[in-house]
């Protein structure tokens, strides 16, 4: 009986162990560079840009010398680069800025009424970031806006009116 006893226990010390050492996240890694001729793809003439901040969200590095960074990025973690003064983002579809790179491998996990970020799958090598070298601006026009939580087709119309008319 004590014998058995001590073996359970030892077995269920040994199991909190093992599930305590939880593995540690996986690292990305790239470069954040230059893109001299906008094509999204560094070549061996567009440097890599130092002192440039990226982030996971919970941390923050700056790029060494050569413009690279590295960072834990766990599942269901955005990596994301900092625009530096003198630079811009490359746009994408509908002139969405492109800043940022998603780890979501699974996906949402649950059925969401409209389906919620895309799985994407296993994370990569490394990923880079381009900026496009342009002229720094000092002066800004900026327009903040709440979530307006509308309720209906009519509460829209507000909205949009509001909006449009200022």
């Amino acid at each position: 009986m004590h014998r058995t006893l001590l073996i359970l226990i030892v077995c269920k010390a040994l199991a909190a162990a093992t599930i305590s050492a939880a593995q540690p996240a996986p690292y990305l890694s790239g470069v954040v560079f230059a893109d001299h001729d906008a094509d999204g793809k560094r070549s061996g003439a567009e440097p890599g840009l130092p002192g440039v901040l990226v982030s996971n969200g919970t941390l923050v590095v700056a790029t060494d010398d050569n413009g690279r960074y590295s960072l834990p990025v766990a599942a269901r973690t955005t990596i994301f680069v900092i625009k530096p003064p003198g630079y811009e983002l490359p746009r994408g579809d509908h002139n969405l800025p492109l800043f940022y790179r998603r780890h979501w491998p699974d996906g949402p996990g649950e059925m969401l009424r409209y389906g919620g970020v895309l799985p994407t799958g296993a994370l990569p090598a490394e990923h880079d970031f381009p900026l496009r070298p342009a002229e720094a601006r000092n002066a800004f026009s900026v327009l903040v806006m709440a979530d307006p939580q509308v309720h209906n087709p009519t509460h829209v119309t507000y909205y949009e009116r509001r909006l449009s008319t200022g």
